[in-house]
């Protein structure tokens, strides 16, 4: 009798575990929502159609509603492939069977305001309402230096969902400032952008890390790394870097992981 209940609790967690680790001819990338919008759909999907020809598989496209989120489904074999803030590397480098494919160089953190307001440093940001966008490296490269600041209890960090919202929540006086990509201010309408300041630069992320799954042999590893490295890079993936104002991909090992784990967030690279 006990031998039947044992099959039976057993059974259901040796189908999820098959279910788990089959691997198919689909080649699925998992992103978070962070910086979801149609136009970030738009240069998204193309990127990981070069990925998956260079591979021979179908593409599909996975959304979470964070950058912890992607990375825990990634860890489940709900993907075969992930990108990656630094701010995450400590959750992915804990799981071996995940393996760095390559990373883009990082970008500047900027604290901005309107030009009407006045605030213009950090000091000032002292019960004041700042904007950012949820679950991102920039958050965390700003909560960093304002704790260093003695200021962080007294800031009150509103999680937004896009880059977008960011900006807008300036202009509809819902924050007092913002932290952002300090590139991204490029793509804003000019009429948009006179409006804005920006008081202090916080710090560089260390850029976007993309990742492989055990679905992703070491012979497709080798192929990815090659279409995404290649000179001159398709246009396809060219676009997906300009669209987050990060230089082009560069090769990766495990060693320059190690050497970003143990790096200060708002350190240079």
């Amino acid at each position: 009798m006990l031998w039947v209940l044992a099959l039976v609790l057993f059974v259901p967690h040796l189908a999820l575990a098959q279910a788990q680790t089959q691997c198919t001819d689909t080649l699925r990338l998992t992103v978070s929502t962070v910086k979801r919008s149609e136009d970030y759909l738009s240069v998204i999907k193309p990127f990981l159609a070069t990925m998956a020809e260079s591979l021979g598989k179908k593409p599909q496209l996975f959304f979470t509603d964070g950058w912890s989120a992607s990375v825990h489904g990634f860890s489940q074999n709900s993907a075969d492939l992930v990108l990656v803030p630094q701010s995450m590397l400590n959750v992915v480098h804990a799981k071996p069977e995940l393996r760095p494919v390559i990373r883009t160089p990082g970008a500047r953190v900027l604290l901005i305001t309107e030009k009407s307001s006045t605030i213009r440093s950090m000091e000032q940001l002292r019960d004041k309402k700042v904007g950012t966008v949820r679950d991102s490296t920039e958050a965390m490269i700003a909560q960093q230096r304002l704790s260093q600041a003695g200021l962080l209890e007294a800031v009150e960090l509103s999680s937004v969902v896009s880059p977008s919202d960011v900006y807008m929540g300036l202009f509809q006086d819902r924050f007092d400032a913002a932290f952002v990509i300090g590139e991204s201010m490029d793509w804003l309408q000019p009429t948009f952008r006179e409006k804005l300041v920006q008081v202090a630069e916080m710090g560089r992320t260390n850029g976007l890390f993309l990742y492989a799954g055990s679905c992703v042999s070491d012979a497709q590893l080798k192929t990815l790394e090659q279409a995404l490295l290649s000179n001159p890079v398709d246009e396809r993936v060219t676009r997906f870097i300009e669209h987050f104002n990060f230089g082009r991909f560069v090769a990766i090992s495990p060693g320059d992981v190690e050497k970003a784990l143990k790096q200060d967030f708002s350190s240079d690279q």
